[in-house]
């Protein structure tokens, strides 16, 4: 690679980081290119070089953070080498690695799904493009394989996804409202979070992991 080459993508980067904080902050509307480029110390035309338009910066800061987290989180679920409590523990957990190195996630998705989440589909796309196979049907036939071994009690695939995704996400995505809402000081609502993980896996202990031993 180039210096030039290596400037420019450094450049990227520096935008990326910028719009991811800024969008986080103002929300697509309110955030302003002029302001993202002044952040990463480059003018509009080096902006508008890697990103066609608002828009596309935008879609491209949310997809730079899922797929670190698709990246970091799915290997741990399709790892066969794992006890089956252990994969759906490393789901969870990397969760919460993942929210508490990325804190401006939490506000990007928090303003997209009030923003009714029509600009995630085209992240879901890019990155299904990037890590082929990524997707629920991917996601609900694992967990079908662990029913059939008999390690997970039947029931609907689908649910048991809802369920990983929503007790591990929920606290961090809704962490403002839970704070508001149990008037919890900002030290006592980590320790709770710091907690979760066993609390969910006591949870999938005795809810969803099968107590007979497979045959």
């Amino acid at each position: 690679m180039s210096a030039v080459q290596s400037r420019t993508s450094d450049s990227r980067e520096r935008i990326l980081d910028a719009a991811t904080l800024h969008f986080s902050e103002h929300g697509y509307e309110g955030a302003r290119t002029q302001a993202i480029a002044d952040e990463a110390g480059v003018n509009k035309a080096m902006l508008y070089y890697h990103f066609r338009d608002k828009e596309a910066l935008y879609t491209a800061a949310l997809q730079d953070q899922f797929e670190e987290a698709v990246r970091t989180i799915l290997p741990r679920f399709l790892d066969e080498e794992l006890e089956p409590a252990d994969r759906l523990l490393g789901v969870i957990r990397g969760y919460e690695e993942f929210f508490a190195s990325h804190p401006h996630m939490r506000d990007m998705m928090l303003r997209e799904i009030a923003d009714g989440g029509g600009r995630f589909r085209a992240v879901l796309e890019a990155v299904r493009e990037h890590i082929p196979g990524f997707g629920p049907s991917l996601l609900k036939s694992r967990i079908q394989e662990l029913m059939d071994r008999g390690n997970l009690r039947e029931q609907d695939p689908g649910q048991v996804l809802l369920h990983l995704v929503s007790l591990a996400v929920f606290p961090h995505i809704g962490r403002p409202i839970l704070q508001a809402l149990w008037d919890f000081e900002e030290d006592a609502l980590d320790r709770i979070l710091e907690e979760r993980s066993r609390s969910i896996m006591d949870l999938f202990r005795n809810g969803l992991l099968s107590r007979e031993e497979p045959s």
